[in-house]
C-alpha cells in the first residue's frame, strides 16, 4: 500500500496499492490492485484484468490494473 508518492500523477492517487501480478500466460507484471480495501488484501489472491484510461485526454491511453475476483 503505497500513502505517498510526489511523483505526478501519482500522488493525487494516494493511497493505492502497487503490485507484482503473476499472470497465468507465465510473464510478472507490475501494476496497480483496485476495488480492494487494503484488509482484503492477500499474496496468492485471484485477481482479474480491468483497464483504467491514462493521460491527459480521455482514451489516450489505456492501463491494465487488477481487481480482486468476483
Amino acid at each position: 500500500m503505497v500513502h505517498r508518492n510526489d511523483l505526478p500523477p501519482f500522488g493525487s492517487r494516494t493511497p493505492y496499492v502497487a503490485a507484482v501480478v503473476d499472470l497465468a500466460e507465465g510473464p510478472r507484471m507490475m501494476t496497480e490492485v483496485v476495488e480492494c480495501e487494503e484488509g482484503a488484501l492477500r499474496v496468492g489472491m485471484g485477481l482479474e484484468v480491468a483497464f483504467r484510461e491514462a493521460g491527459e485526454g480521455a482514451g489516450e491511453v489505456v492501463v491494465p490494473v487488477f481487481r480482486p475476483r468476483a
